[in-house]
């Protein structure tokens, strides 16, 4: 039975040192953007296929992941980003 992650295989303190993991989450979503972004042109000159379509609910995927995973960073105070605005 493969250890289990909080729902990743891979353990983010293995991949990024955690000062760091924000900005793994961060530039993920932003690959995921550009290969989205990248068939909005394709679109114009031909037909979307299967596969370019996984593409994009693999894109949203990511952004509700991303979401979870900050409410998962704001719930927890030693991990909050406080906002000193008033």
């Amino acid at each position: 039975m493969p250890k289990c992650y909080g729902g990743s295989t891979l353990s983010p303190n293995e991949t990024e040192n955690p000062e760091n993991q924000w900005m793994a989450q961060f530039f993920r979503l932003t690959r995921w953007h550009e290969r989205v972004s990248s068939l909005k042109d394709k679109s114009e000159n031909e037909q979307l296929n299967a596969f370019d379509f996984d593409a994009v609910i693999a894109f949203f995927q990511n952004c509700y992941h991303l979401r979870d995973w900050l409410d998962f960073l704001n719930n927890h105070s030693l991990l909050r980003i406080e906002n000193d605005t008033p």
